[in-house]
C-alpha cells in the first residue's frame, strides 16, 4: 500500500518521534505522526450504542480558524490525517474541502464513515491519491442494519461502497484500502459470516472486528455469552479464508479469548497520536474521541506544541512508559489486556509484526480456562442510550 508522500520534513520528524518513543522521552521535539481532526460531532444516525437523537447544532462543527491552524501547523509533518471524530463528517458541505487541504499536504487521508453519502467525486480523488477508507457495517441483513443503524440503510452503505470499489479499481489502487469495521455485539455475533460474505460481494479485502463498548451488566455484552462468541468468530474467520476476505481484530472480544503474545505491550498513541476535537482541544487517542476529560488543552488558547509537551502529556508519556497507570487514564489500563494492532503499523512500521488476522495468525483466539471479561473500557464513565436497553432479538447458535 503506497503510503504518505515522504518529504525531508515528514521522514525527518518520523525518525526523531519513533526515536522519541524507543527512548521513552516525555518531552518531545517531534509533533504527531498520526492526527485525529474531528470535523464535526453532528450525525446522520442515530445508533442505539453510541447516542439518543438531538437536532444538528452548528456549533458542534469544527471551525475553519480552527481547521487552518490544525492543517497549516501539523499536516506537513503528519504521516496519516484520519478526518473523523464522534460525528459524520461526510455530512458537512465543507468536507470535500478539507479532504483535498489534507491530500495536498502530501499526508496520507484515512476516513472512518458510516457510508451513507456517496460522494463519487470525491472519492475519484481519494482513491487515486490511495485514501485509506473505512466503512463502518455492524450487519449484513436489512432489518438489523436498520435496527443497529438507526436512520442508516444498508442500501445506501451498498452504493457507497461500490462507488469507492469502482474508483479504486479504475485507479488499479490497492484493494486493502477499503475495509469495512465492526461493533461485535450479542445482536450480531450471528451475523459475522455473513458481513464477510458481503464484503466479498462488495470487492472489499479486509472486514475488521472490535467489541462493543458498553457496561458489563448491559444485555449486549459480549461477556455474557463467550462461547457463542467464540463460535461465530471461528465462523467468520472460516468464511474469510474460504472467500479470501483477511479478517482482524483490533482487540481481543474477550480477556479469556487473548491471544496474549499480540496484546500491545507499549501503547505509541502518547507520543504518536494527537486528537483534535471540534473545539480545538487536543487529546491523544482514536479510541477517546468525544471525551473531553482526556483532552489536555486548547488550540484557541495556546500553540500546538505547548499543549504537546504540557505537564499533563508528559503525565500520561510517563506513567505509559513505567506502566503504572493511574486511575486519571483508566481506559489505558483496559487496552493493555485487550487490545492488539490496529492501524499503528502505518506510521511506526515495527507494530505490523503484531497485526492479527487471518493471513497472521492460525486461530484468532485461545481458548483459556478464565472467566469471561468484567470490565468495560471506560469503567464508570460507559455511557449508554436508553434507546440500547430496548429489547432485540439475540440470537445464539
Amino acid at each position: 500500500m503506497t503510503g504518505p508522500v515522504m518529504t525531508a520534513t515528514r521522514r525527518a520528524n518520523q525518525e526523531l518521534n519513533i526515536a522519541e518513543f524507543q527512548e521513552r522521552r516525555t518531552e518531545l521535539a517531534s509533533r504527531p505522526l498520526a492526527l485525529f481532526v474531528e470535523l464535526t460531532r453532528n450525525c446522520n444516525l442515530k445508533c442505539p450504542s453510541c447516542r439518543s437523537a438531538g437536532p444538528f447544532l452548528p456549533e458542534w462543527n469544527m471551525s475553519d480558524e480552527v481547521f487552518r491552524t490544525v492543517a497549516d501547523e501539523l499536516f506537513d509533518s503528519a504521516l496519516l490525517v484520519d478526518l473523523r471524530g464522534y460525528g459524520e463528517s461526510t455530512i458537512l458541505k465543507n468536507f470535500p474541502r478539507a479532504a483535498h487541504r489534507v491530500m495536498d499536504s502530501g499526508a496520507r487521508l484515512r476516513l472512518v464513515t458510516n457510508g451513507q453519502v456517496n460522494k463519487p467525486e470525491l472519492w475519484d480523488r481519494m482513491m487515486a491519491e490511495h485514501a485509506v477508507v473505512v466503512l463502518s457495517c455492524d450487519a449484513a441483513s436489512h432489518d438489523l442494519f436498520a435496527t443497529l443503524r438507526a436512520g442508516g440503510t444498508l442500501a445506501r452503505l451498498r452504493e457507497t461502497a461500490s462507488t469507492l470499489v469502482h474508483h479504486r479499481d479504475a485507479h488499479g489502487a490497492p484493494r486493502d484500502l477499503l475495509s469495512l469495521y465492526v461493533v461485535v455485539s450479542r445482536p450480531n455475533l450471528h451475523e459475522l459470516a455473513d458481513i464477510v460474505t458481503l464484503a466479498d460481494d462488495l470487492g472489499i479485502a479486509q472486514v475488521s472486528l472490535a467489541p462493543i463498548q458498553i457496561g458489563t451488566d448491559h444485555p449486549w455484552h459480549l461477556g455474557h455469552d463467550v462461547a457463542t462468541v467464540a463460535r461465530s468468530l471461528d465462523a467468520a474467520t472460516d468464511r474469510g479464508r474460504e472467500l479470501g476476505v483477511r479478517v482482524q481484530l483490533a482487540s481481543s472480544l474477550d480477556e479469556s479469548l487473548n491471544l496474549d503474545d499480540d496484546i500491545k505491550k507499549m501503547c505509541m498513541h502518547p507520543w504518536a497520536y494527537a486528537y483534535i476535537s471540534h473545539e480545538g482541544r487536543v487529546g491523544f487517542c482514536d479510541h477517546l474521541i468525544g471525551l473531553a476529560k482526556y483532552t489536555f488543552g486548547s488550540l484557541t488558547e495556546e500553540p500546538f506544541m505547548d499543549i504537546w509537551n504540557s505537564e499533563r502529556f508528559q503525565r500520561l508519556r510517563r506513567q505509559h512508559a513505567e506502566q503504572d497507570l493511574r486511575d486519571e487514564f483508566s481506559p489505558c489500563r483496559w487496552c493493555y489486556k485487550r487490545r492488539y494492532v490496529d492501524f499503528e503499523h502505518l506510521v511506526h512500521p515495527s507494530y505490523g509484526d503484531h497485526l492479527v488476522n487471518t493471513e497472521t495468525r492460525a486461530r484468532l483466539w485461545t481458548g483459556q480456562d478464565a472467566p469471561a471479561c468484567g470490565s468495560s473500557f471506560l469503567g464508570a464513565d460507559q455511557a449508554e442510550t436508553p434507546a440500547s436497553r430496548r429489547v432485540l432479538p439475540i440470537v445464539t447458535r
